[in-house]
C-alpha cells in the first residue's frame, strides 16, 4: 500500500498586513515617545517644588528668584512650560548677569527627587581698582558742572565695573582716570577696558610698591597713548601703551637705581619714557 504524504500549505501573509505591520511599529514608537514626553514635560509633575539661592552676599535672593521665575512659565514649542528639565539655562544665566552686574557667574543644581532648584551665584566682591571716565567739557560749559562728567566705578580683575566707587576708597585702591578723547563713558555692568591693559597698570603699581617702596596714587590715560602714573612723592612717570610696559618699567627701575638716589626722588618733577630706549627726567 502506497502512502501519500500531504504537505501543509502555509498561507503567505498578504501585502496589506505587511504594510500595516510596518506602519504600526513606528506609530507605536512615536506614541510611546509622545506619552513619555508629555509625562516629563507636559504636566506639572516636574515643575520646581522650591527655588533656593546660594552664594549671595550683596545680591538680593528674592530678586534673583523673581528674575528666574518667568523661565518656568514660558511655553516651549507652544506646548510645554519650562520645568527642571527644559528651562532655558543659558537664557536664565544671561538674564541674571544682565540684571545684576555684581554677578559674574551662575550655575544651576537640580535635585530630581525633590524637584528642588538651587541657583548658585558667584559675585564680584573684590575691587582691584577704581575706574573713572572723564569727558572734556565744551568751553561754554560752566566749570561747576565738571563733576557731572566723571563717572567712577569699582572694577574687578576682569575689568568689569560692578558698583559705584566711594570717594573714601581713593586712598585704598589705585585710581585710573581715562581722559582720552576717543573714549566712551562706561556704565555698571560693562567692561571698561581690556583685561590685559588693566593687568599692565596694576603691574606698574605692584612693581614699585615691592621693589622701590614707591607708591602710585593714580594713573591718568591721555591722548594719544600716554599713561601717566602719579606717585605719592608728588612726581610723575610718563609711559606709552603702544610699547611693552614691562620694558619701560625695567628702564625706569634702572634709571632710579643708577642715576636718581632715593634722597633726591622727592625733588623730581617727572620721568619721561615715551622715547624708545631712552629715559629723560627733570627736577623741579
Amino acid at each position: 500500500m502506497v502512502r501519500v504524504k500531504y504537505r501543509k500549505f502555509k498561507k503567505k501573509p498578504s501585502k496589506v498586513k505587511k504594510i500595516l505591520f510596518k506602519l504600526i511599529r513606528p506609530v507605536f514608537l512615536l506614541g510611546s515617545l509622545s506619552a513619555l514626553a508629555f509625562f516629563f514635560f507636559g504636566t506639572s509633575r516636574f515643575d520646581p517644588s522650591d527655588i533656593k539661592v546660594e552664594g549671595v552676599r550683596r545680591v538680593n535672593s528674592e530678586e534673583v528668584i523673581a528674575v528666574i521665575t518667568p523661565f518656568f512659565e514660558e511655553k516651549h514649542l507652544g506646548l510645554f512650560s519650562g520645568n527642571v528639565f527644559i528651562f532655558d539655562r543659558s537664557g536664565a544665566r544671561a538674564r541674571l548677569t544682565e540684571f545684576f552686574p555684581r554677578v559674574s557667574d551662575v550655575s544651576f543644581k537640580i535635585n530630581i527627587r525633590s524637584r528642588e532648584l538651587n541657583i548658585i551665584i558667584t559675585e564680584r566682591n573684590k575691587a582691584v581698582a577704581i575706574w573713572c571716565g572723564v569727558m572734556s567739557l565744551p568751553e561754554s560749559e560752566d566749570i561747576i558742572n565738571k563733576e557731572q562728567q566723571e563717572n567712577c566705578f569699582n572694577i574687578d580683575e576682569e575689568a568689569f565695573a560692578f558698583e559705584e566707587a566711594l570717594q573714601t576708597q581713593g586712598t585704598l585702591l589705585l585710581t585710573i582716570k581715562n581722559e582720552r578723547s576717543n573714549q566712551e563713558l562706561k556704565q555698571i555692568g560693562e567692561r571698561v577696558t581690556e583685561e590685559s591693559f588693566l593687568k599692565n597698570l596694576l603691574y606698574i603699581r605692584d612693581v614699585f610698591k615691592e621693589t622701590s617702596q614707591l607708591g602710585i596714587s593714580a594713573v591718568v590715560l591721555k591722548d594719544p597713548d600716554e599713561v601717566v602714573a602719579y606717585t605719592l612723592e608728588n612726581w610723575s612717570i610718563i609711559f606709552v601703551d603702544s610699547r611693552s610696559i614691562e620694558d619701560q618699567v625695567t628702564a625706569l627701575r634702572e634709571i632710579l637705581k643708577s642715576q636718581i638716589p632715593p634722597e633726591k626722588r622727592k625733588q623730581l618733577d617727572y620721568i619721561d619714557l615715551r622715547v624708545e630706549e631712552r629715559a629723560y627726567y627733570k627736577y623741579r
